[in-house]
């Protein structure tokens, strides 16, 4: 299960619903969380470089993967520049566990303190989707200590507060006669924003350009390495920024088709974190390592300056909300743009770039931001004002103050008017949770798809589609930390998601179609907890805890040319799901565990990698490599 806090002015509630833990311990712990709810261009200027077309940098991979080469490669976030997670090969083998290892040696510490932080055990991490070119592999590997708060003093730095201990590593294997082979290892001087901010790790995400490798650094730099040979060929620093350590790059790279690097950075404030940031770019790096950055309040057209005062949630002393039907919620200054912190900005074929900007103090207000490929703005859509179906909708309108807790806060107070949100008594708003790691999805047509958190309806968020000119299509109520794969299919597409019911404890995979119309899903029935012990042999139990089922844990699934969709669960198992929904195969990991949402990748011999507790597995394929 998912925490969730959101840092603002107004009291925060937190209540604990669907609390689980796996009874079961075989070896390392096995367990879920506790879900609660708390409340102009910058450096050298694009416009400033000539554009010589006779200079132009050869396309080094290709966007929409039309290629047949290149689109069997999985070099970013969701697979490919658009994050459509789409793989050019089906895996057939999912009886096979081809290699085996652990990227996070800290599972155990990091489970333990998020006891303390939660009261639940659970993994608070983000991690690299595996990048997969030709037979070559590239993976994050953390290395260094991790400090654990049983290890050290009260009051000192640990946990989330000692996040800075770890040292992250960008790895890079080859495959030869079916096995990993180990070809080198880079330190980075990657550090994640402040725990009081992320709260859940950050992801620290590289991406592959042809024969570069880029690792995100320091001070928001990047570090640009032959991806053969792992040897550093640039340190490429923000201009004006310089060593600074409280800037960060936030969220992963992203490559285009000409190989330019695009990512967010933000500078935060030394003094406190929830201080308005100083600094936040959409910045592009270029292949001959030029950066230009576009500040967020110049790309985010159209939205709250940082003093503005923007609608917060009522006290939760007034609950059930809203406290009456004509209720008008506390207002508090807005903060100024910045992007969500693990964020991967997406690319469409005509160079069109598109991130997820909000407000630093308020995630109420969100925007999905498109700038042309120079920076230059093109677009900004509000997640605010586009849903109606909150109370009586989505939230009975029965609670009054006779009615338990847990009512007074999921329902809406007798009387609410039909449709809001009843924290705020105003039509609901998706919000860009810095816990998450959603990031836009550009689909065949040119629209895009941002998965958002919403709280009121189960923690379950929503899914936002918009046009190519940024007007609002559609919008399905799952969206929380998902990046969605695309099947294109028959002239037309679909769209594969999680879909989760948190509080009622009942968990599906779905297949929309253009319109975020559901075509089928499939629902999640295993009600075991297993591990595999150092013999490979799998020990399962019937899970008392689990009597629907587990949640699918997948941030971000993939789908194969036959529209097979393949996601992970937090049973520990891995499924194959055919068209219809039909769970076809399926393969056990390591252990049924509280899982981060994890990505899958799938390389052009149909090896699916699938990362459990901690170990990336890498599944199916078959003959030579």
């Amino acid at each position: 299960m998912r925490i969730w806090s959101e840092h603002q002015p107004s009291t925060r509630l937190a209540i604990r619903c669907g609390h689980t833990r796996v009874r079961p311990r075989i070896g390392r712990p096995v367990a879920l969380g506790a879900l609660a709810l708390g409340l102009a261009a910058c450096g050298v200027p694009e416009a400033s470089i000539a554009q010589d077309p006779s200079t132009a940098t050869p396309d080094i991979t290709t966007t929409a993967r039309h290629d047949d080469d290149a689109r069997c490669n999985w070099e970013q976030w969701g697979g490919s520049p658009d994050h459509a997670g789409a793989a050019c090969k089906e895996v057939k083998r999912l009886d096979r566990i081809t290699a085996h290892m652990t990227f996070d040696p800290f599972l155990d510490k990091e489970v333990a303190d998020a006891v303390v932080q939660s009261g639940g055990e659970a993994l608070f991490a983000h991690f690299q989707s595996p990048l997969l070119v030709d037979d070559n592999v590239y993976m994050e590997f953390k290395a260094g200590t991790y400090t654990d708060c049983a290890s050290v003093p009260p009051g000192a730095p640990c946990g989330r507060f000692g996040w800075n201990s770890q040292v992250w590593t960008e790895r890079a294997f080859h495959w030869s006669h079916g096995q990993l082979v180990p070809d080198w290892t880079f330190e980075s001087d990657w550090k994640p924003e402040p725990g009081q901010l992320a709260t859940w790790e950050p992801v620290f995400h590289a991406v592959v350009a042809g024969r570069f490798l880029y690792v995100p650094g320091a001070s928001g730099s990047l570090h640009k390495l032959d991806r053969k040979t792992g040897q550093k060929l640039a340190t490429i620093q923000l201009p004006g920024v310089g060593t600074d350590p409280n800037t960060f790059v936030a969220g992963g790279l992203a490559a285009d088709g000409r190989g330019n690097i695009y990512y967010n950075a933000l500078q935060l404030s030394p003094i406190n974190p929830f201080i308005d940031p100083p600094g936040a770019w959409l910045v592009k790096v270029r292949p001959d390592n030029t950066v230009a950055m576009a500040a967020f309040s110049t790309i985010a057209t159209g939205t709250p300056a940082a003093t503005a005062l923007c609608v917060a949630q009522f006290n939760g002393a007034q609950l059930p909300w809203p406290p009456a039907p004509d209720a008008v919620p506390p207002s508090f200054p807005c903060g100024a743009q910045r992007p969500g912190l693990n964020v991967t900005p997406a690319i469409g074929d005509d160079g069109t770039v598109v991130t997820v900007s909000r407000a630093h103090r308020n995630a109420r207000y969100t925007y999905v931001v498109a700038v042309n490929s120079d920076l230059s703005p093109k677009w900004t859509a509000s997640l605010r004002d586009k849903l109606n179906d909150g109370c009586g909708v989505l939230n009975p309108s029965d609670a009054t103050t006779a009615s338990d807790p847990f009512t007074q806060f999921t329902h809406c107070r007798v009387g609410a008017p039909a449709g809001v949100e009843n924290a705020t008594n105003l039509p609901p708003a998706g919000q860009a949770s810095d816990q998450g790691s959603s990031s836009p999805v550009i689909l065949p047509d040119g629209g895009v798809l941002y998965g958002a958190f919403t709280g009121y309806n189960q923690f379950r968020g929503h899914l936002f589609k918009f046009d190519k000119h940024g007007a609002f299509a559609a919008s399905y109520d799952f969206g929380w930390d998902v990046t969605p794969a695309v099947y294109r299919h028959d002239g037309t597409y679909s769209i594969l998601i999680k879909d989760n019911f948190y509080v009622d404890q009942q968990f599906y995979m779905t297949q929309l179609d253009r319109g975020l119309h559901r075509e089928w899903t499939v629902k999640a029935t295993n009600t075991q907890a297993c591990q595999r012990g150092a013999d490979g042999r799998v020990t399962c139990v019937e899970d008392p805890d689990h009597p629907t089922g587990f949640e699918w844990c997948v941030n971000a699934p993939a789908v194969d040319p036959r529209g097979n969709l393949y996601a992970n669960s937090e049973d520990g198992w891995v499924y194959k799901i055919a068209q219809g929904g039909r769970i076809v195969d399926r393969t056990f990991l390591l252990q049924s565990l509280g899982a981060p949402y994890t990505p899958i990748s799938i390389d052009r011999r149909g090896r699916l990698f699938s990362l459990n507790a901690g170990d990336l597995f890498v599944i199916g394929g078959g003959g030579d490599d």
